[in-house]
């Protein structure tokens, strides 16, 4: 069995969301909360870790690392059918110099 490794953003549709948008989210210090305003009208997200490790994350200021959902190593996060009109997503990372690889659709 194959399984697909790569895929363009083109080939992906979401019903309802007309742009997409790739941000590289710096996390410099692990265990410490960075944050991204997400877009308004957002339709669909992917999270992932660049390195090989565990992210959390909320939408909630301060709770990444208390009340959270875990992203485990190598994996990634994806979830549409969103609607949200607007959010903030707070990640975090078990290792320093991460960087967060985010796909979102609006």
């Amino acid at each position: 069995m194959s399984i697909a490794t790569q895929f363009k953003v083109s080939d992906v549709q979401i019903t309802g969301a007309a742009n997409t948008k790739i941000t590289n989210l710096s996390a410099p210090t692990a265990d410490t909360e960075v944050s991204l305003a997400l877009q308004t009208n957002l339709k669909a997200i992917t999270i992932r870790a660049r390195t090989i490790s565990t992210v959390k994350f909320s939408f909630t200021s301060g709770e990444s690392g208390t009340t959270f959902i875990t992203i485990p190593p190598g994996a990634s996060y994806s979830q549409n059918q969103l609607g949200l009109s607007s959010a903030t997503l707070y990640v975090q990372t078990d290792i320093d110099s991460n960087t967060l690889e985010i796909l979102e659709y609006y």
